[in-house]
């Protein structure tokens, strides 16, 4: 049989709505971060495998690392937010 949830159980749910913020960013960041240094390393064989020329590939890798900054640090994640440790 197949458990179903009751109202009760969804709002016991809530108290881990920080903590999975926070995972989401982290692993959001971490895909930038991974891009973006791929793009950076190697940007002449990246620019071939994405069809784009090489200075527009170091562009590319430099924005991800920037949006990855972005991600982590400043956008709301409640009481494990970042950006409220820092102040």
């Amino acid at each position: 049989m197949a458990a179903v949830l009751s109202a009760g159980d969804l709002s016991t749910l809530t108290r881990f709505t920080d903590v999975a913020l926070l995972l989401l960013r982290v692993m959001v960041g971490l895909v930038f971060l991974t891009s973006g240094w791929n793009h950076l390393r190697d940007p002449l064989g990246r620019s071939k495998d994405i069809g784009m020329s090489k200075s527009f590939t170091i562009f590319l890798g430099a924005a991800e690392l920037a949006v990855m900054n972005l991600v982590i640090v400043t956008t709301g994640g409640g009481n494990l937010s970042l950006e409220e440790c820092l102040e």
